[in-house]
């Protein structure tokens, strides 16, 4: 699965509920396309357009799609569903947008511009309905800056190359529940914050993760083997171990990294590749983030740290 990157105007996607839109006029400019499985984005860039786009027309299709405003508040018009809207658009400002419904957005000139899209397809929406009890079949909208914050981290992922699986699945199942928590009376989704993983659940994705460092595994892979949903397995690992699982397997690779990197003889490129990095570039980024430090001068500084300590010679 590879991104596309800033297509020229009227260059598909790859995201169908995105390709089929109409524009009048000029299409906006995007990026951070991402078309993966279960969630896939498009951001219509923070950029102002120099000619005018009177407006959108979407067809109705089989994805939800969850709208994240990133630009400048204003009163949007549209027609969804049938049904006439004036839309107050504030900072952190969600839409959610169900599957089956089709809609017409006026007066866009460059306010198309600044809309992050995600969007979700029929056996994630079967799965987190199942998991939350909440449907989403009605439109809704919701203001908040813990969600934005998410949106930004999907933003990040989707700039230049395809998002780990884990990281991207776990992102998913984030986003659809704080936006739920946002449009559902208190107390309904809150009752299963406690939820953990039982020791073996825990003992088992931990073996799995060590297992599978050097490839792209997925929460539906961990999850599976612990016999629970990829919304419980999520919340449940953190609880348990104090750490999502993204965050837990990157630690977990550069634990192995550090091992190899001192006992092996191996090039950091071939380290790299055992650890599930797919560039020595982005090992290392990942690498010097944890540590403060590349991973070829981690081995040179180590190598004159007294025994028994793994901190660069800077730190001994």
């Amino acid at each position: 699965m590879t991104p596309l990157l800033a297509p020229r105007a009227g260059q598909k996607t790859g995201v169908h509920a995105y390709d089929v839109a109409h524009y009048s006029g000029v299409e906006p400019v995007t990026s951070n396309i991402f078309a993966g499985q279960g969630m896939s984005s498009v951001w219509q860039r923070d950029l102002i357009s120099r000619e005018p786009v009177s407006h959108i027309s979407v067809p109705a299709n089989a994805s939800i799609v969850l709208l994240c405003r990133t630009s400048g508040p204003y009163i949007q018009r549209a027609r969804l569903a049938g049904t006439a809207y004036n839309v107050e658009v504030k900072p952190n400002f969600f839409m959610l947008l169900p599957s089956g419904i089709d809609s017409i957005w006026f007066d866009q000139t460059e306010r198309v511009q600044g809309w992050f899209h995600l969007h979700f397809d029929k056996t994630i929406q079967d799965r987190i309905a199942a998991e939350l009890g909440w449907n989403f079949t009605r439109i809704t909208t919701c203001v908040s800056v813990e969600l934005r914050k998410l949106a930004d981290t999907a933003i990040h992922l989707s700039g230049n190359v395809a998002p780990p699986a884990l990281i991207w699945d776990s992102l998913c199942w984030m986003i659809l529940y704080h936006f739920s928590r946002c449009n559902t009376a208190s107390g309904q989704v809150d009752v299963r914050l406690g939820h953990h993983l039982a020791p073996w659940q825990a003992r088992r994705a931990v073996e799995f993760m060590r297992a599978n460092l050097d490839r792209d595994i997925t929460l539906n892979d961990i999850s599976g083997i612990c016999h629970v949903s990829p919304y419980h397995f999520a919340r449940g690992f953190k609880n348990s171990l104090g750490r999502p699982p993204y965050q837990y397997l990157m630690l977990l690779r550069m634990e192995r990294a550090r091992d190899l990197l001192l006992s092996s003889t191996m090039s950091v490129t071939q380290i790299a590749l055992s650890v599930g990095y797919d560039t020595p570039q982005a090992f290392a980024r990942a690498f010097r983030r944890i540590h403060g430090i590349s991973p070829s001068h981690f081995r040179i500084d180590r190598a004159n740290c007294p025994r028994g300590t793994w901190l660069p010679k800077q730190m001994c």
